[in-house]
C-alpha cells in the first residue's frame, strides 16, 4: 500500500481531476491528482487518485467515510503502490526524490518569494490569484499578465509573498487549481 495515496472507486464519467482536487483538499494539501482516460460506456463508472502531502490526510479521508461527489457514493481506499508494468502516466507521478527539482525552502532566495503561475483562465483576477495564494502566505502582490495591446489575459501571471513562509508551506509542490483549471507552479527569478 501506499500511505499517502488514495484511489477513489467508482467516479462518474463526467468527473475531472479539478473535482476530486476540489472535494478532498480539505483533507490536507494535494501533492498529484489523476484520472485515468480510458473509453467506457455511458453509464460506467472509473476511478481517479489523491496523493497527498502527508500521510495524515488519507487518514482523514478514509475516517470521513462515506464519501459523496456530484450526488454520486464513491468508494475510497489507500490505494497500492505502483509496479513497473503500471501505466506510463503512474511512472511520471513515481519520479525518486533525485529526479525531481529542488523546491526547498532552503533552495529559495529569501528576498525573492516569487512563483510563476502558469495556465490560469482568461476569467482570472488579480484579486482571485493573490486570493488563492494567501492559503499559503501573505500575498504582497500577485498580477495577472495583459496583452498591452487587446488587455486580455495572457494566461499567466506572478505572485510575490511576503516572506519565504509559503515555499516552507510547499506552495511549489502541491497540485493547485483555479476556476477548474490546473495550474503550473514554478518559483521565478522574475519580479513584479
Amino acid at each position: 500500500l501506499d500511505p499517502s495515496k488514495i484511489c477513489i472507486k467508482r467516479l462518474p464519467e463526467a468527473t475531472k481531476e479539478c473535482d476530486l482536487h476540489a472535494y478532498f483538499f480539505k483533507f490536507g494539501l494535494i501533492a498529484e491528482v489523476y484520472v485515468p482516460r480510458k473509453k467506457m460506456g455511458p453509464t460506467s463508472f472509473r476511478c481517479g487518485f489523491v496523493i497527498f502531502l502527508e500521510t495524515d490526510s488519507v487518514r482523514k479521508v478514509l475516517e470521513a467515510q462515506p464519501h459523496q461527489l456530484d450526488g454520486n457514493h464513491v468508494v475510497t481506499c489507500v490505494a497500492r503502490k505502483k509496479h513497473s508494468n503500471d501505466s506510463e502516466r503512474d511512472d511520471d507521478l513515481s519520479q525518486s526524490e533525485d529526479d525531481r527539482p529542488s523546491h526547498n525552502a532552503s533552495d529559495i532566495a529569501s528576498n525573492q518569494p516569487t512563483i510563476f503561475v502558469g495556465h490560469l483562465k482568461q476569467e482570472v483576477t488579480n484579486f482571485e490569484l493573490k486570493a488563492y495564494f494567501c492559503q499559503f502566505g501573505r500575498v504582497s502582490k500577485a498580477k495577472v499578465v495583459h496583452n498591452w495591446a487587446t488587455g486580455e489575459s495572457r494566461g499567466y501571471g506572478f505572485v510575490t509573498f511576503a516572506d519565504s513562509k509559503a515555499f516552507k508551506r510547499s506552495v511549489l509542490e502541491v497540485c493547485h487549481f483555479l476556476h477548474g483549471s490546473r495550474l503550473s507552479v514554478q518559483h521565478s527569478i522574475n519580479r513584479i
